[in-house]
């Protein structure tokens, strides 16, 4: 009698230890081969997830001075690549771009296009239709394109002349930016405008990201997420159906016919449900970059009022007080748009921007990546690199001009927008877009702090995968 609890028990152990094995095979982290960059080992099942904590640059900065430019971590089951300067990112997305244009496979961005990553174009794997759409949308947002500039300068002054009159409204008295919601809505509307002739009033990663057993438990960012998209396809989908009863292919109005025309023509062999994503990545993407752009210009301009003062010269120069500035009067102010320049850099609304993935076998820096690892980049340290910005943390804009007052953009030592394969396509209408928002602030307002206030009562920023200043109080002193 006394045998059985005790083979029973030698069973529940062999059991317990089979299970364990089993679940260590399952959820251990996708081993590295031949010369793998260094970098930390991390934790069992969770590697390095857990360090990230709200500011994965920082962990990623402190963990560059010990492991160098790159480095190797395990988040999860998921290898992991991160660049920590200007000439390992050239490396991955100029001179290897058709190797590092992938989109990895996580459950966040799968449930952002609505639930198949071949839909849409932001968070859509690398593929020849995912090509074919994204120079489509490169065509439907460059400027250079006399129909686009057109519709870009016809719908652009009336939204910034209504978020001119909110400002107004505040009659010189403290107010906080953020709480004036068409410093949001300008940028937004002006997209939906170019997309589909409408104005809409309205993508993180998630944990399951890194660790996807945790998707067989219910989450309520998951079931948000998916409640989000099920209603921007549905109102997408009813916008379909009205451009299509009113479709003249010989005179598209806007970016949704110029898609419809394709697929009814099968130029471009796309699904109804594809539309509804494209739609959906293209309104959302660069919307929270482009207002957290605005918001830290104003506070960085308040904090500098000698820059705010140039600024004000250059367009009282070049414009004058009797009109409203346009996007070829800002052509002609150099110290506009370097200060654009330098509010992107010192104000980084993104630290850790676009996660791409390796097609293939390849190599970083010398070392050997695997496919499929994921490739994050530390843009805050490339932003605050000393060899390439004396002073990184010196707001001034004069770094962006040469010895004659032209512009230098940035390119060659920071890449804001992407480049290579991924690189953003509305880049050049969200720059005109921030450059005529500022000038038309400026030309009517002088931002300042607050009667009796010395500083910014608190100077730092959200969390989040794009980061806004924390709220502000400022007087916007009419000219």
């Amino acid at each position: 009698m006394e045998t059985l609890p005790s083979w029973f028990a030698s069973m529940h152990l062999v059991i317990a230890a089979l299970v364990l094995f089993v679940g260590y095979l399952l959820l251990r982290p996708n081993r590295w081969r031949g010369n793998p960059p260094p970098g930390p080992s991390g934790w069992p099942v969770v590697g390095s997830m857990f360090e990230l904590g709200n500011r994965p640059e920082i962990f990623f900065t402190k963990t560059s001075e010990r492991y160098g430019d790159v480095f190797r971590l395990n988040l999860g089951r998921k290898r992991v690549v991160v660049a920590n300067s200007y000439e390992t990112l050239a490396e991955a997305i100029v001179e290897k771009a058709r190797v590092f244009a992938d989109r990895p496979q996580l459950l966040s961005f799968k449930l952002q296009e609505g639930g198949d990553q071949t839909l849409g174009v932001q968070f859509t794997r690398a593929s020849e239709m995912q090509r074919k759409k994204i120079k489509l949308v490169r065509a439907a947002f460059n400027p250079a394109i006399p129909d686009v500039a057109e519709r870009f300068d016809a719908v652009l002054p009336i939204e910034v002349a209504s978020l001119v009159q909110d400002v107004a409204r505040e009659d010189g008295g403290p107010f906080d930016p953020h709480d004036v919601i068409e410093f949001c809505s300008a940028m937004s509307n002006v997209t939906g405008m170019l997309l589909y002739s409408k104005t809409l009033e309205l993508g993180s990663c998630l944990l399951i990201d890194w660790l996807p057993w945790l998707s067989w438990f219910p989450s309520a960012d998951v079931r948000e997420l998916q409640a989000l998209v099920r209603t921007m396809t549905g109102w997408h989908t009813d916008l379909i159906e009205e451009h299509r009863q009113t479709l003249n292919e010989s005179s598209p109005r806007d970016f949704l016919d110029q898609l419809l025309i394709q697929q009814q023509t099968g130029k471009l062999m796309v699904s109804d449900a594809d539309i509804c994503r494209i739609l959906d990545d293209l309104q959302s993407a660069g919307f929270n970059t482009a207002t957290a752009n605005i918001l830290w210009g104003i506070q960085l301009l308040v904090q500098n009022p000698d820059v705010q003062k140039k600024l004000q010269a250059e367009i009282d120069e070049v414009v004058g007080s009797g009109r409203a500035p346009t996007t070829k009067d800002c052509r002609n102010m150099p110290y506009l748009e370097a200060t654009l320049w330098e509010i992107q850099r010192v104000g980084m609304p993104v630290p850790v921007p676009g996660v791409r993935a390796a097609l293939r076998d390849t190599t970083l820096s010398g070392y050997d990546v695997p496919k499929g690892t994921i490739m994050l980049v530390n843009q805050a340290k490339i932003a605050t690199d000393l060899a390439n910005f004396p002073q990184p943390h010196r707001f001034d804009p004069s770094r962006h001009l040469d010895e004659n007052g032209s512009v230098v953009t940035p390119e060659k030592k920071l890449m804001l927008f992407g480049n290579g394969l991924r690189i953003c396509a509305g880049r050049h209408l969200a720059r005109d877009q921030m450059v005529i928002v500022m000038a038309n602030l400026l030309q009517r307002f002088t931002f300042r702090l607050p009667d009796g206030a010395t500083a910014f009562d608190n100077v730092g920023s959200t969390d989040g995968l794009v980061r806004f200043p924390l709220p502000y109080k400022i007087r916007a002193i009419p000219r």
